[in-house]
C-alpha cells in the first residue's frame, strides 16, 4: 500500500496520459513530472517494485526525448500497473 499522496501523483500521470495534449512521448514527459514527486522507497511487493523500476530506468531517455517506441510502451504500461496495483479493491465475499 502507497500513501495517499503517492497515489494521488501516479493518478494524475495517468490521466495526464490519457487526457493531454501531445505526442505520446510529450504526456509521458508530462507524466514523469507528477511521478518524480513519489518516493519509490515506500512501494512494498515484489509487482510494485519492479513497476517502480520500469518507470525509473525509462525516465531518462523520455526526458531528453531519445527514447524508442518499445521503452515507451513499457514507461506507459508500467505506469497503468502501477496505478491498478495501488487501487484498493473491496473484499468481496
Amino acid at each position: 500500500m502507497v500513501t495517499t499522496e503517492a497515489f494521488f501523483q501516479i493518478l494524475i500521470a495517468v490521466e495526464i496520459l490519457v487526457t493531454a495534449d501531445g505526442s505520446r512521448l510529450q504526456r509521458a514527459q508530462q507524466a514523469l513530472i507528477a511521478l518524480r514527486k513519489i518516493d519509490g522507497t515506500e512501494f512494498s511487493g515484489a509487482g510494485a517494485i519492479v513497476l517502480w523500476e520500469c518507470i525509473s530506468s525509462a525516465a531518462e531517455s523520455i526526458t531528453s526525448g531519445y527514447v524508442d517506441d518499445q521503452e515507451l510502451d513499457i514507461f506507459i504500461r508500467a505506469v497503468w500497473q502501477l496505478f491498478e496495483a495501488c487501487c484498493v479493491r473491496p473484499n468481496v465475499q
